[in-house]
């Protein structure tokens, strides 16, 4: 008994392996043919103003991110993406 659920142990990660190479390979061709983007980045029109609060410590990052309707985590994302850019740039 003990054998044989070690047997269908192993079969069942094996194709689960499988599965997950044979999805990566269709995500791949997916990408190819321009199938697959990803979802698209959600537009902040008042990003640079709240910004400029937040770092002049007008506002905190809860406020900046509730006023933005994001969260927290998203906000200081946005904002290393800014930064970077901004150290990109000059």
């Amino acid at each position: 008994g003990k054998f044989a659920l070690i047997m269908f142990a192993a079969l069942a990660q094996l194709e689960r392996e499988t599965i997950l190479e044979r999805q990566a390979e269709g995500i791949a061709i997916a990408k190819a043919q321009g199938k697959y983007k990803g979802r698209k980045p959600k537009e902040l029109p008042d990003f640079l103003e709240i910004y400029e609060d937040w770092k002049k410590k007008k506002i905190s990052a809860a406020g900046a991110s509730r006023a933005l309707n994001i969260s927290r985590s998203t906000f200081y994302r946005k904002v290393k993406e800014y930064e970077d850019n901004l150290i990109i740039d000059l």
